[in-house]
């Protein structure tokens, strides 16, 4: 590699530490302070509302954007390429928006119909569904040129200044003492708006967007995406179980307690950050030889991580809980759970990183994670507690057992087989 090479990797990832940092702790702070300037029932409400949001951004969007720098490839210089392939994949968006709405506003309410919210309180909760839902495909899309052409900084300004922007708008309705679940969620439908309309103003100097869709490139699109459509759906859901089953089965209480200890497991996002910044290109590379013992190593140390976290919280779950406030002190045997929970879920996603890393992802891979964890989870829902806050962490437990334990059979498949490529891989 030569010194210029270097120096533009260097800045290159020096610009995503730096940016990816900055917009995880602000994300983070500002979660822990709504947790104290929220009240309980606000809070349950705030965090319904934005797991319906974060299920239906999934499956509204489909994968569709992910599919872009891909097939967008090198001609990335190609301004009408790249414009056509946004365009078409805004249009399989815009169609499952319209779609799907109707679906939430019919589901939304009667989800939440036992907590016997106002009708009003609930068009303001909807409201700041639709907004966030329409205006993250705008977001999402319009985003990806600063990603093809390594416009990291630029890329990270929009999001560290909204997030920076959300925490004072939210600081300062609660000094007025106006800040109300809707409030805050409507601040977070303003940002994205924002995230939007910057994110396509400083794509249009990449881009030369068509009339009308390509039908070719719509059925690339089409075909590149079918083989993930069930793990994306599937993912969509799993990724707000704990949050959907306290809603279905529990109480306002309780939901607000669930996803304020959702919030301590953030802790493991940078991780997860770590393991696809680091770990995946390190793994990608490295040679057959040294393999088993890369494996071991960072697994020895993903493992020393856990145990360490698990220590803290088993022994003084009083200093996880202090930055949730007064209202959740009351969560000890919870938080030591939660942490076990978020440590089996951290294993298990360490091992599918070094798993995609060497493509080691086969359809009976997928197929078997999703029948084994459906399965586990109807266990679970008939034989478990699941209105009460420990219940469904230990349901979120049982479900990351099953996932570590498809993903350990996974690797060592990989290992034996892992030079006899499957044609069909996802």
């Amino acid at each position: 590699m030569t010194l210029s090479k270097f120096n533009k990797l260097t800045v290159l990832l020096t610009s995503f530490l730096a940016g990816q940092g900055s917009v995880h702790l602000l994300n983070l702070i500002s979660g822990f302070l709504l947790l104290r300037w929220l009240s309980v029932e606000d809070y349950a409400q705030y965090s319904v509302t934005f797991g319906f949001q974060s299920t239906f951004s999934i499956l509204i969007d489909l994968g569709f954007s992910g599919t872009i720098i891909a097939l967008v490839g090198d001609r990335i210089y190609d301004k009408n390429t790249v414009g056509a392939y946004i365009y078409a994949g805004k249009s399989f968006r815009n169609l499952l928006f319209f779609i799907l709405i109707p679906i939430i506003i019919i589901v939304f309410p009667l989800v939440t119909a036992k907590y016997h919210w106002t009708w009003i309180t609930q068009l303001l909760l909807l409201s700041s569904i639709m907004i966030s839902l329409f205006f993250q495909g705008w977001a999402s899309y319009y985003a990806l040129p600063l990603l093809m052409h390594k416009q990291i900084r630029e890329y990270y300004q929009v999001q560290i200044a909204s997030a920076g922007g959300r925490l004072i708008l939210n600081f300062g309705f609660y000094i007025i003492s106006a800040l109300f679940s809707w409030i805050s969620l409507w601040i977070n439908s303003g940002v994205i708006v924002v995230n939007a309309i910057l994110y396509k103003r400083n794509a249009e100097k990449w881009i030369e967007e068509p009339d009308a869709s390509n039908s070719k490139i719509k059925r690339e699109m089409i075909a590149y995406i079918a083989p993930l459509i069930p793990v994306i759906i599937f993912t969509a859901f799993q990724g707000q179980i704990s949050i959907l089953i306290i809603t279905i089965f529990g109480h306002i209480k309780s939901i607000a307690e669930v996803a304020a200890l959702s919030r301590i497991a953030q802790i493991f996002l940078l991780l997860n950050a770590f393991n696809s910044v680091i770990i995946e290109p390190y793994i990608a590379k490295v040679s057959r030889q040294r393999l088993v013992i890369s494996y071991f190593q960072i697994l020895s140390v993903a493992f020393t991580i856990c145990i360490m976290l698990y220590a803290i919280a088993f022994l003084f779950p009083e200093i996880i809980l202090w930055v949730l406030g007064s209202k959740y002190q009351h969560l000890k045997n919870e938080t030591s759970w939660l942490i076990l929970s978020s440590c089996i879920n951290y294993i298990g996603g360490v091992i599918w990183t070094i798993s995609s890393a060497r493509k080691w992802i086969y359809w009976w891979h997928t197929t078997l994670y999703i029948v084994l964890l459906l399965v586990a989870q109807a266990i679970c829902i008939l034989f478990m507690r699941l209105d009460t806050t420990l219940g469904v962490i230990q349901f979120s437990l049982a479900s990351g057992i099953v996932v570590l334990i498809v993903h350990i059979i996974g690797s060592i498949y990989g290992f034996i087989y892992g030079s006899r490529q499957l044609t069909n891989t996802v």
